[in-house]
């Protein structure tokens, strides 16, 4: 997802800045877009805070996400795709979305119980 356009570093690791792609955008069309801190926890595990700044940095001046201020708490900093992130994520979610359901997967935790029952038998 991030590609060749928000790596400005080709040395960078493509494999974070495609998880920060994917966690931001996700978060987003989930109606709880991530903060600048919860990314931070996320990825100390396996990346520096330094690392993970120069990648959304990088991300943000290829005009892929935006850092706002939380709207409830102004100390907060907000992750947010811009338009040009949003429209291929929302692409890459229905895609994905399609696989599952053409695999069987349901929403309905009552469907789901009939189609395991209709499997067991």
């Amino acid at each position: 997802m991030a590609g060749n356009v928000m790596v400005r570093n080709r040395s960078r690791n493509v494999f974070e800045s495609d998880m920060v792609c994917a966690m931001v955008l996700i978060r987003y069309l989930d109606g709880r877009p991530i903060t600048l801190k919860e990314m931070m926890t996320y990825f100390m595990q396996f990346s520096t805070e330094a690392t993970l700044s120069r990648h959304l940095d990088d991300m943000e001046a290829a005009g892929a996400l935006m850092r706002k201020p939380d709207p409830q708490d102004r100390r907060r900093l907000l992750l947010l795709p811009t338009e040009k992130e949003a429209v291929p994520a929302q692409m890459y979610l229905q895609g994905r979305l399609d696989v599952l359901l053409s695999s069987g997967f349901v929403y309905d935790p009552e469907e789901a119980r009939k189609k395991l029952a209709q499997a067991a038998e």
